[in-house]
């Protein structure tokens, strides 16, 4: 049982009205050897962000769900195992709406924001981006609405579009109202008073706010959003559901500052409110993707913070020795987007910078 995963037999992605079988995580998993490597207690090479996050002390998304399963459907997880041997019951569901966006946030590409779509298409002229991807209304036939235990939107921003509607809508018609509903959202956009009063028919919902950082640097990794709206709009949140909590992004951008971040994430919404994710893609935004030197700073200042118990386990995820090329494919990615949206990452990430923030990007540097 010690790497079961439920997701490849409860679980399924509803995108663009396209059904992706096993975890969001993994973009083209080989679900027929993943089912193979889980039953026989082998940890499968497609569900490695979750092997990683694990082996650093940090509980992955295969754990979050398992547990999350287990207390929704009321079995045990050998019972599900068990059942999963047997038939295949999809009862979970992540629905990525649209991607329509409110922000164009730094560890965040066209595909999932329309913000991103101008500075996108300008570097990559050759790879334009122009159609915004919204769930088509005959996807909701996938799903048993009366069975499902768990449904998660995604956005882009969740709460711009109104797609979501008409799922909650067949739910209250089939009575569904016991399922977990929740909400990945970048907090900046509250939804409207309607759809709040279609939510609060429901026993149990979850809303789940990126915040990658504190104060101006919160402005600069999710951009151009604003630190005191976000504050007042998290205290809208919790007037309104009693299940508020915090997804945040360890990248390289953020890993440094983690112990800054703390105190204000366990303090506005607790210990068990706090969830991580850690980036893989694009690979060169990775938390190890920094210069040694820089990681031995953050390392040693992690060591003393009174935080430290909380941050070893975090600090080992720069670990991995990033090369030349990766670091230089950070170097332009973040002047780039500099460059583009007229700031300097020294007013905001100083710590990290380990590049000129001043030399101008060669024209060839468009079509990387």
């Amino acid at each position: 049982m010690e790497h079961f995963c439920v997701n490849p037999y409860f679980y399924r992605l509803l995108h663009d009205n396209q059904v992706r079988p096993c975890c969001w995580l993994q973009r083209r998993p080989d679900v027929q050897r993943v089912h193979k490597d889980i039953l026989a207690d082998v940890p499968s090479p497609d569900c490695k962000k979750c092997w990683t996050a694990e082996a650093a002390g940090i509980k992955s998304k295969r754990q979050i769900d398992n547990d999350n399963l287990v207390r929704l459907t009321g079995q045990t997880l050998e019972q599900l195992k068990t059942q999963a041997q047997t038939h295949e019951q999809v009862i979970s569901w992540q629905i990525k709406l649209s991607n329509d966006c409110n922000l164009a946030c730094k560890t965040c590409y066209a595909e999932d924001s329309t913000s991103w779509y101008n500075e996108h298409n300008f570097y990559n002229p050759k790879h334009q981006f122009k159609r915004v991807v919204k769930i088509q209304p005959d996807s909701m036939d996938y799903i048993n609405f009366e069975a499902v235990k768990h449904i998660e939107f995604l956005g882009g921003e969740p709460f711009i579009t109104r797609l979501h509607v008409p799922f909650l809508q067949r739910l209250l018609e089939k009575g569904n109202t016991d399922l977990q509903l929740c909400y990945t959202t970048n907090g900046m956009k509250l939804p409207d008073a309607d759809v709040v009063n279609i939510l609060q028919q429901f026993k149990n919902v979850v809303i789940k706010i990126s915040i990658d950082g504190i104060g101006s640097r919160f402005e600069y990794l999710r951009w151009p959003a604003d630190w005191n709206q976000l504050q007042d709009n998290i205290s809208w949140y919790k007037s309104k559901f009693t299940d508020v909590s915090c997804a945040h992004v360890l990248s390289s951008l953020t890993i440094g500052y983690l112990d800054e971040f703390l105190p204000y994430a366990l303090g506005t919404f607790g210990a068990k409110k706090l969830t991580f994710n850690i980036v893989d893609h694009p690979y060169y935004l990775a938390p190890n993707v920094l210069p040694e030197e820089i990681k031995h700073d953050i390392y040693k200042k992690f060591r003393q913070s009174k935080f430290w118990p909380i941050l070893e386990q975090y600090a080992d995820l720069m670990l991995p020795k990033a090369n030349n090329f990766t670091l230089g494919r950070l170097a332009v990615h973040l002047l780039r987007q500099d460059q583009y949206r007229n700031q300097n990452i020294k007013d905001f990430l100083p710590e990290i910078v380990f590049f000129n923030t001043s030399r101008p990007l060669r024209k060839s540097s468009r079509e990387i």
